[in-house]
């Protein structure tokens, strides 16, 4: 998601506080995926239960690569498109 807020810019090149209204929704879907997990009548109602840490580490392991894979394909995208000099 932060990826797409520049298609010229790397990721890290923009302001993180840029998009005030890109962070309240990353906010508001932790604190969702937190109630999903770990209140109880939420884990009644879904039939599901609270992670352990090892099980977060390998969620947050699995994300850091998708964003060092599509960081690196940004990256790709941007010197393939500069123009010759």
């Amino acid at each position: 998601l932060f990826h797409c807020r520049s298609f010229q810019l790397p990721v890290f090149r923009i302001n993180f506080f840029s998009n005030p209204h890109l962070l309240i929704g990353v906010a508001f879907v932790l604190l969702a995926q937190f109630a999903f997990v770990y209140v109880p009548i939420m884990n009644r109602f879904f039939y599901s239960s609270g992670l352990d840490p090892m099980a977060w580490l390998v969620s947050l392991g699995v994300a850091l690569i998708i964003f060092i894979f599509a960081t690196l394909e940004n990256a790709e995208d941007q010197s393939e498109s500069e123009p010759l000099k």
